[in-house]
């Protein structure tokens, strides 16, 4: 916590000397060992203010211990000075980034008023206290965070099995719906249409004895089958890639089953789709790819069958 106002608050505090009090008006030099002033704010953070004054001029040590925006129990220490003056009292805390804070003395506690960053100027009421109750408050203030880093988490986590239960149900119907390889199909059946095509030309410029049509004919199977070749290549790629994403649905559903187990109680906001209906669904994925697999390897043997042909009667 920023005593200037961090985690949403205005939490200004301060603690001073409780023997400060005894030493208004004189000027002699006082100091009073482990005594302070401590301004607890629950939940937020603690300081603790000992200090002794020397007509006029204060000097002195502040602690802090607050929680920060990340949910950590952070200490610091500073050097304290400042002035009195009557009941009217200044701190100042070197290194802090604090602004001045000023205040008054009414025997007991002391009142100061701390500038907010918002520039608003909150005041807060500091009380006598000892080292030892401000140790006590900061065993507080760290149970305080502790807990809060673990709520913290537990959101983060349930927080993620609900994005992987997107992620999973997103994918599956990407790759249930994936055009890539039913256009990869679609041309694959194409381009060996073409070299059938291609191929009864050639045999017709042969038979009609026909040089130059033989050349063309000869010529486009040649293109025809390293397109074929080609179109096994891409299909073999993109049912490549499909695999990769299953294996990566296989890997997220593994991680929801350890993240669930760690927060038995969380009811997730979307629908988890059983191991077996998952299973299902990508097991009926891989036996299209298979089933395609292998009609494009009967694409590529027939069009290497008639190039294979040309090739041996020329």
């Amino acid at each position: 916590m920023n005593w200037n106002g961090v985690r949403g608050k205005l939490i200004p505090v301060g603690v001073c000397s409780v023997a400060l009090f005894g030493a208004i008006g004189c000027g002699t030099s006082q100091s009073f060992g482990p005594s302070g002033y401590i301004n607890y704010q629950p939940g937020e953070g603690v300081m603790f203010l000992t200090f002794s004054e020397n007509s006029g001029t204060i000097t002195g040590t502040a602690y802090e211990t607050s929680i920060t925006l990340n949910q950590l129990a952070q200490s610091n220490t500073w050097t304290l000075s400042g002035q009195q003056s009557g009941n009217n009292i200044t701190l100042q805390f070197s290194g802090s980034g604090f602004t001045t804070w000023s205040g008054t003395m009414d025997g007991k506690n002391i009142d100061l008023e701390v500038p907010a960053t918002n520039g608003t100027v909150q005041a807060n009421v500091f009380v006598p206290g000892s080292l030892n109750e401000y140790n006590a408050d900061v065993s507080k203030i760290k149970d305080v965070a502790t807990a809060e880093q673990a709520v913290s988490a537990q959101n983060a986590l349930e927080s993620k099995i609900n994005q992987d239960i997107q992620n999973i149900d997103g994918k599956l119907m990407n790759i249930q719906h994936n055009s890539m390889l039913p256009n990869d199909m679609s041309t694959i059946q194409t381009d060996f249409a073409q070299e059938q095509k291609d191929f009864a030309a050639y045999q017709q410029a042969v038979q009609q004895g026909s040089f130059n049509n033989t050349a063309k004919a000869t010529f486009n199977i040649n293109d025809d089958a390293t397109k074929i070749t080609n179109d096994q290549s891409q299909f073999n790629s993109d049912a490549s890639q499909i695999n990769d994403e299953i294996m990566l649905i296989q890997q997220i559903e593994s991680q929801i089953h350890t993240e669930m187990s760690q927060v038995p109680n969380f009811k997730p906001t979307g629908t988890i789709l059983s191991d077996s209906s998952i299973t299902s669904a990508e097991s009926g994925i891989q036996s299209q790819i298979k089933q395609d697999q292998t009609k494009v390897q009967t694409y590529v043997t027939a069009s290497q069958k008639m190039l294979n042909q040309v090739q041996g009667q020329n």
